[in-house]
């Protein structure tokens, strides 16, 4: 009765084994793993650039609205004081 019970077990390990290696070696989900990761590392990419190229464009655009205010106040008063031709 002894050995009746145990070769049930070592039967369940067995496939529970058989499962998990299986699983490990399985490759179907590999390829939506791959495109996750790559996908991730694409947006983080996207999002470096972006902070890189976030002051130099801000500075522009503060520039240019400088320029128009400069622009409005002299076509207002009338003058060319300060305005390079």
């Amino acid at each position: 009765m002894h050995s009746d019970y145990q070769l049930p077990v070592f039967l369940m390990r067995l496939a529970a084994w058989s499962r998990i290696i299986n699983f490990v070696s399985n490759e179907d989900g590999a390829t939506t793993v791959d495109w996750v990761v790559l996908t991730a590392a694409a947006m983080l990419g996207c999002f470096a650039v972006t902070l890189v190229l976030d002051d130099g464009t801000r500075n522009i655009g503060d520039n240019v609205s400088d320029n128009l205010d400069l622009v409005a106040e002299h076509v207002v008063d009338g003058s060319t004081d300060g305005l390079s031709k």
